[in-house]
């Protein structure tokens, strides 16, 4: 919480030390942390996105499932939405 994403995705991404990208959103620090769908969190996640196109990172990225939705077995429709928003 409170690191500026951006910058520590050109840190890193610059040196090719991103090997994989989890792409996800939380609330909270740890230990006490929620995770929330992409465009309900505090980071700018098209920001993020267009970071890692700005490093060249060519890397698997794998959009989170987002939160649980209501009577959404195995969580389709949340993956679906993670990867449209």
């Amino acid at each position: 919480m409170g690191e500026d994403i951006p910058t520590a995705i050109r840190h890193f991404g610059k040196r090719g030390k991103i090997f994989f990208a989890h792409f996800r959103d939380v609330e909270g620090a740890v230990p006490k942390f929620q995770e929330v769908m992409h465009d309900d969190g505090p980071t700018d996640m098209f920001e993020a996105m267009k970071t890692y196109y700005e490093v060249g990172f060519e890397g698997p990225m794998r959009p989170d499932h987002g939160v649980n939705l209501e009577d959404d077995a195995g969580w389709k429709l949340a993956k679906i939405f993670a990867m449209v928003t």
